[in-house]
């Protein structure tokens, strides 16, 4: 019956609420604090509900008052229904009141707010409203359209919850229920009562109805304009916020092109100068490679010269003390002091010749050592600079490149 039901009357692809109502011996099931108890009910409820969704699967299906006012009001003690909510593909709590007369609009409005709590917004809410209230002989009454509105409608249209992205959640529709057989329930000799009696009576129900449906609408539209007034102030902070930050974007890409610029600048500057510090030290470093290795290269001559002066002298040296030591014997023998002493003078001059002779050689070779010192020195120092000097100007060239090719 239900599949036929479901086929007469919904679409094959509607994709809007539909509300099922089972309550019987299983509604105060679902008010137990046993789990085992809880999960018992609901694995019944998930099974009618999985039935219902596979004939329409694109449909917003849940079940009438879950969550139960039993479920969401604050310290419930009931067992958790979470399994059956999130089984669930639209919510349809109820907000009805029966206390009439009084301001019931801020509880109700809070038991909407904790039901799109309860399923973190993840599910479509439509709460579902009932005119009538019970003053102890039954639903015979029905609230003031005022109360009503305000109670009822009002209320859940005023519902938000925010969640912890700062997303704020709303309902996504306001139904009205009530039900003709309340009129036979509650109309004295209504057996005896002729077909059109009772049509009258019904269409009083339908006046007061349609009176209920057109406040509705009106409370509907206002919250869809407020709704529309809200995205448009979202969309233009949006457009701001967007805006803003694509200045700021600009702004920044702006300082980073300036930035880059005076990098440029700054490191175009570093670099000529290291080219041209490069190009200064290139020819010292060149002259003082060509002067060291003259030094070097004349240093051997110098002091094979050196060592040959130094072997003369000590020859001249030995020849002359032994020229003496003759001289001095000859004389001891033969008295000759003639003989003697131009024999000495000779050697000396001889010697002393020689002398003279190796002392400029050693000067020479002293020159030429430190000459060739100093210019070893130099030579290292120009190496240094240069090497310094190129890799500078390598670095900088290489900072260059990566900072245009960026």
């Amino acid at each position: 019956k239900f599949r036929l039901w479901m086929d007469a009357n919904v679409p094959a692809d509607y994709d809007g609420p539909l509300c099922l109502d089972l309550e019987g011996q299983w509604w105060s099931v679902l008010d137990s604090s046993n789990q085992a108890v809880m999960d018992t009910a609901i694995d019944f409820y998930i099974e009618g509900l999985e039935y219902a969704q596979s004939l329409r699967p694109n449909a917003k299906i849940g079940y009438w008052g879950i969550p139960k006012k039993s479920h969401s009001k604050t310290n419930s003690t009931t067992a958790s229904i979470d399994r059956l909510l999130q089984a669930q593909t639209g919510l349809f709590p109820d907000v009805y009141e029966y206390n009439p007369g009084a301001n019931d609009a801020k509880r109700l409005e809070e038991r909407v707010e904790k039901c799109m709590q309860m399923v973190n917004g993840e599910i479509p809410v439509y709460a579902v409203t009932f005119p009538r209230y019970s003053n102890g002989s039954g639903l015979s009454e029905f609230h003031t359209q005022g109360e009503f509105q305000r109670d009822q409608v009002q209320s859940t249209l005023d519902a938000v919850w925010t969640d912890a992205n700062g997303k704020d959640h709303r309902v996504n529709g306001v139904a009205l229920w009530d039900a003709y057989v309340f009129v036979a329930m509650y109309t004295e000799g209504w057996s005896e009562m002729t077909n059109e009696a009772r049509k009258a009576l019904w269409n009083d129900v339908d006046s007061f109805h349609v009176e209920c449906l057109k406040e509705m609408k009106s409370c509907v539209e206002t919250a869809c304009a407020k709704a529309a007034s809200r995205r448009e102030v979202a969309q233009q902070e949006q457009a701001d916020a967007q805006a803003a930050a694509d200045q700021a974007a600009a702004d920044q890409a702006a300082a980073l092109e300036a930035q880059r610029q005076q990098q440029r600048s700054q490191l175009l500057a570093t670099l000529n100068e290291r080219k041209s510090q490069y190009y200064v030290i290139k020819p010292l470093y060149a002259n003082s490679a060509t002067a060291y290795r003259a030094a070097r290269n004349g240093w051997p001559v110098v002091n094979q010269t050196y060592k040959a002066a130094r072997v003369s002298y000590i020859t001249s040296r030995r020849l002359y003390l032994n020229t003496l030591a003759t001289a001095k014997a000859a004389y001891k023998t033969d008295k000759d002091l003639q003989t003697y002493l131009a024999t000495i003078s000779e050697a000396k001059e001889i010697f002393y010749t020689e002398l003279d002779s190796y002392k400029q050689e050693v000067e020479s070779f002293k020159t030429a050592l430190f000459d060739l010192r100093a210019k070893v020195r130099n030579y290292r120092e120009q190496v240094s600079a240069f090497r310094s000097a190129r890799a500078n100007w390598i670095s900088s060239a290489n900072e260059w490149k990566m900072l245009n090719a960026n």
